[in-house]
């Protein structure tokens, strides 16, 4: 048998544990920092992630409050009847109309409710309205309805000429016109 010398047998005692070192570094070592790091990166895109969930939560605040303001009927809502229940709008709806027919000098005949119906989410208050009127009273009238506030509209518009007679006095200014719509709003829908 051949014998090593010393001083080889502490060179390959070296490489040995060199060679050793290497393979546990690629075994064990590397792959073990390799996910270190890559658990290190999810950390910090997580934290990233999560300062930005928080300023968006942060913002949503004053959205909501709006958004709850408008589902309660507050100024946002403006547009729609303030009215609880669809009879209190129809109510509302008659009784408006009465103010402007009486105000602009025409006669209203009579109010009739017709029935609400549901649009998307808002339910829709008509009613009929039966009047005399002259043609300036008439288009005061359908315009004051019209620019009012909640929003209103007027509709299935029918204008009847009436026949002035020979024997009425001329010193009565008779309303020459029978007009006939409906006007009708919308207010929200109960969810």
């Amino acid at each position: 048998m051949t014998t090593i010398s010393p001083r080889v047998s502490r060179l390959l005692a070296i490489a040995l544990l060199i060679l050793l070192l290497g393979v546990l570094w690629g075994a064990i070592a590397q792959p073990l920092i390799g996910r270190l790091s890559a658990s290190a990166d999810a950390v910090l895109d997580a934290e990233a992630q999560l300062a930005r969930f928080s300023r968006i939560a942060a913002a949503t605040g004053p959205l909501r409050s709006r958004l709850d303001k408008i589902r309660a009927g507050q100024p946002g809502a403006r547009g729609t009847l303030a009215a609880a229940t669809s009879p209190l709008a129809a109510a509302e709806l008659q009784a408006k109309a009465k103010r402007l027919v009486e105000a602009y000098g025409a006669t209203l005949k009579s109010t009739q409710v017709l029935p609400a119906r549901e649009e998307g989410a808002f339910r829709r208050v008509a009613v009929r309205i039966d009047m005399e009127s002259d043609l300036e009273a008439l288009q005061k009238v359908i315009h004051a309805l019209e620019t009012a506030s909640p929003y209103l509209f007027v509709s299935n518009v029918e204008i009847r000429a009436r026949p002035i007679l020979a024997s009425m006095p001329a010193a009565r200014p008779v309303p020459d016109l029978t007009v006939a719509f409906d006007l009708y709003g919308y207010m929200r829908a109960k969810s």
